[in-house]
């Protein structure tokens, strides 16, 4: 179908029709798309479960009984991307934090992407969890928060980074651009 719609856009191209190639391309991607139906569960699980074991590296979420469920966190060598979804108030920013503190003390690199809350903000929380400061101490006991953070820092070979976007400006481009950095 790629194939057609590249060829049959030759001489629109050249009338200068881009509206009618770009509709020939999104019909030709969505029959392209439709041909992987997805995994039959039931079809073969020992292949699937020995396909899964071969994912070893796991990155914990710093919740054990998520951990328990996910074989010791997710995959660090699966090519995943997991979204949190839940209505607003349940804890969706805090889960975020403290997978992502979990992760920089593992030593691993973290973008932490929101639409909700400032970058401020949200290392705030991250401040909290390195630090086992609560949220309304940690401006108060300022110098102890420091130190721990420093403590933190020269433990861990992790990075933290984290961007907040307002809603609908981020794009993939722009993250996979981030991730390059």
């Amino acid at each position: 179908a790629i194939k057609r719609a590249m060829l049959e856009s030759v001489d629109l191209l050249q009338q200068r029709n881009y509206a009618k190639i770009e509709e020939k391309f999104k019909k030709a991607l969505q029959i392209t798309g439709a041909q992987d139906i997805g995994l039959d569960y039931f079809a073969n699980p020992s292949a699937r479960l020995v396909d899964e074991m071969k994912y070893k590296k796991r990155i914990k979420t710093g919740l054990i009984a998520l951990d328990r469920v996910l074989c010791g966190g997710w995959s660090q060598e699966d090519t995943t991307l997991t979204i949190i979804i839940a209505p607003t108030g349940v804890g969706k920013s805090i889960f975020l934090c403290k997978f992502g503190s979990a992760a920089v003390m593992q030593g691993l690199k973290v973008l932490h992407v929101t639409h909700e809350l400032s970058e401020q903000r949200t290392a705030g929380r991250y401040d909290s969890l390195f630090t086992s400061i609560s949220q309304t101490d940690r401006l108060t006991r300022h110098e102890e928060m420091l130190k721990k953070i420093g403590v933190v820092k020269s433990v861990c070979n992790g990075h933290l980074l984290i961007k907040a976007f307002p809603t609908r400006t981020c794009t993939c481009n722009m993250i996979r651009s981030m991730l390059e950095k």
